[in-house]
This record gives structure tokens, sequence and C-alpha cells, in this order.
């Protein structure tokens, strides 16, 4: 309705300059054939513009709603795709459009296929630099996840802010900031390492201040266990095949096999909770801990 009411009054709008504008209408300022006609092909544009603004702006809104629906061969309610996956379980997403976006996808869904598309939500927090300031390209602190996994230089970092459109002003303030926040540059810190950090700042409550130090430290936890892995499979003999059947028989075998149960299990736990900052945490203590650790 907003659209049409829009684009009514758009039309009403051209048709008022138009007998403004004709001839019929304006003879004392002697408007030529050619000059009216000329008007009316750029009011004609100036009003697609605006009516194509609003088409996209409602567009982008109303269909970001039909999201759950329309991945799966929705309004074919007999789609393959969408009789055996619709509804889904679980919608992860940031509590920062709780209201603007899945409310508006159970809302529509309620009403198009009289189900809720999801029966579980699951709010992360969201990602601030360093010092808790929200990201923005205007203060040079939003970093790209490639840049951490393959890790980049000052200079480079640097570059990124010239490629951008950012205004002389923003550009020297961005950079100053990444010198304080990296002066060094960003350490390659690998994908398992990010993930790994990631799922240890998702306690479900305020926002992330995320930590270059913090994320390069659990790279080298991750490398830890690597060399461990790397260094018992050396040992292996060649064409080696693990017997199933067999039976520990030294005290030792009984307590590795114990503590490998016992944490695969509570992390299992973790993750069916949700908690999976707990789950991050039993698995360093499982590998590093100095009593518990299975490294020890």
């Amino acid at each position: 309705m907003l659209l049409k009411m829009q684009l009514k009054g758009n039309a009403g709008l051209l048709q008022d300059q138009s007998k403004k504008l004709s001839p019929k209408h304006s003879k004392s300022t002697r408007v030529t054939r050619s000059a009216w006609k000329e008007t009316r092909i750029a009011l004609s544009k100036i009003i697609y513009t605006s009516s194509f603004h609003v088409l996209t702006v409602f567009s982008t809104w109303f269909s970001s709603g039909l999201w759950p629906m329309a991945i799966l061969g929705w309004p074919n309610i007999e789609h393959p795709d969408f009789l055996k996956l619709f509804p889904t379980s679980l919608l992860e997403s940031g509590w920062d459009i709780l209201f603007f976006w899945i409310a508006r996808m159970i809302m529509l869904s309620l009403k198009l296929t009289g189900k809720v598309p999801f029966t579980e939500v699951y709010c992360h927090s969201l990602i601030r630099d360093s010092d808790g300031r929200k990201m923005s390209k205007s203060l040079g602190n939003v970093i790209d996840p490639l840049d951490i996994i393959r890790g980049i230089d000052l200079e480079s970092l640097h570059g990124k802010l010239l490629d951008s459109n950012l205004d002389e002003k923003e550009i020297a303030r961005a950079k100053q900031y990444q010198k304080t926040a990296f002066p060094q540059g960003i350490p390659e810190c690998g994908a398992d390492a990010m993930r790994l950090t990631l799922a240890s700042y998702a306690t479900g409550g305020g926002d992330i201040n995320l930590d270059i130090k913090v994320m390069h430290a659990y790279r080298r936890f991750c490398n830890k266990i690597w060399q461990a892995s790397k260094y018992v499979l050396g040992r292996l003999p060649t064409g080696f095949t693990p017997d199933e059947s067999s039976t520990p028989i030294h005290l030792s075998q009984k307590w590795i096999l114990h503590r490998l149960n016992t944490a695969a299990q509570d992390i299992n736990n973790a993750l069916t909770a949700r908690e999976f900052s707990k789950s991050t945490q039993i698995i360093y203590q499982s590998v590093l801990s100095p009593h518990l650790g299975l490294l020890y």
C-alpha cells in the first residue's frame, strides 16, 4: 500500500507539472513544444528514481522476513526442500536485530505458512574492538577475518584504508588506531585459533572486545595439539591399524581413556546447553592442565 500511494503521488505530481508546462496553458511564457517535452522527460526520470528507491528499500526489509521460507522453495509448499527442512530448529543471530529481522520472520511465517520458522534463537554477543568500540570503517578498527587467518603487516593495513572511500581526516584517524592496536601488524593465527577464540568469547553476556593477542595465544594452544598428534602418529609403525577389540591393560592407559571419555561427555553436554565458552575451557583443561591434562 505504501508503494502504491507513493507511485500515485508521483503520478499526480507529474500530471500537475505537465499542466503547468503544457503549451495550451503557458502562452504568456511561450514555452516551445520541444522544451515542454524535455521537461516532462526530466520529471519522469526524477520520479522514476524516487519510486525505485522506495521499491528497493521496501523489498529489502520485506524480503528479509521471507528468508526462512524463500530459500526452501516457497511459495511452492510442495517443494522437496520445503517439505523436508521447514520449519528449522535453530537460528543464530545478533541481538541487535532481534526485532528488526527475527520478529519479522516469525510474523510473516505464521501468516503465510501457519508455522513458526524456528523453535530456538541463539543470540550471540556483538564483536567490538579491544577498546570496546563498535567496529566502524571510519575508525579503522574493522578487522578482516582473512587478515587474522593469514596475517598482515601494518603497511598493508594502511593500504586497505587508502583503497576505501574514507576522506583524509578519517584515514588519518584510522591509521593512528592501527598503529596503536597493531604496531607489528596482525600475526598469522589460522582458522582453528579464530574459531576457538570466538567460541570462548560466546558467554551469552555482553559484547565481545576482540583482542588479537588472545587469538594468537589460542594459536599456540592449537599448535601444541598438532605437535602432540604429529609425535604420536610418527611413533606408530607403518600400516598400523587400531584394534577396537583390545582392552587397556596398564593403569596409565585406563586413566587416559577415562579422561578422554569424560572430556568428550562434558563437551557434548556444554554444546547441547549452548555453553560454548565452557566447552572451550573443558578442551583447554583436558589438554594442558598440569594435574589432569592429557599432554602431562
